[in-house]
């Protein structure tokens, strides 16, 4: 059962002095990710065209970061001219997913303590809903040193991405594209 101070109240309405770097540096990963999505966002959107794909394989998700890899992996497994880039995207695929995962934990769910430490931590619950229409949770617990690093791996995807970007998002390349 959710006890209402999960929902209000609590920790995040007035975080202690110590938790501002923990709040900086979910922050600072907050911004990472946004800017990896807005990527791949880029990269479904261009390739998105009925021109590229002889059948569509799926409208691309606004909203799904788990859609949205998926349908990532199997265009470039299954156009001919994104083969040539299948081993860089099917290991971003499965580095996306897990950090897909961390980023629900870490930036979609709900701030319910801080804890002094040393070393400091935000104490966070995710909700979601399951098969049987319940609510799960689960907690994590995160140091400012673990956030850095997860924006430092959010990062660091976003540079690999733009190993696929920069040939797939050229006028020749999407060009080639529409006469295959």
């Amino acid at each position: 059962m959710i006890t209402p101070t999960f929902l209000f109240g609590g920790a995040l309405d007035a975080p202690p002095e110590f938790a501002f770097p923990i709040l900086q540096a979910i922050g600072w990963t907050s911004l990472h990710w946004a800017r990896l999505e807005q990527h791949l966002d880029a990269l479904l959107i261009t390739l998105d065209k009925q021109e590229f794909f002889v059948e569509r394989l799926k409208r691309r998700p606004d909203s799904s970061w788990a859609q949205k890899v998926d349908l990532f992996r199997r265009w470039f497994s299954q156009h001919e001219q994104l083969k040539q880039l299948v081993p860089t995207a099917n290991r971003l695929s499965a580095n996306f997913k897990n950090a897909g995962l961390d980023r629900n934990m870490l930036l979609h769910s709900n701030c319910i303590d801080f804890v002094e430490g040393p070393p400091s931590k935000i104490v966070a619950l995710y909700i979601r809903g399951n098969k049987a229409g319940n609510i799960e949770q689960k907690r994590a617990e995160w140091t400012c040193a673990q956030i850095l690093e997860f924006a430092n791996v959010v990062a660091n995807l976003n540079k690999e991405l733009q190993n696929i970007t920069s040939v797939v998002l050229t006028e020749a390349f999407l060009s080639s594209l529409g006469k295959s």
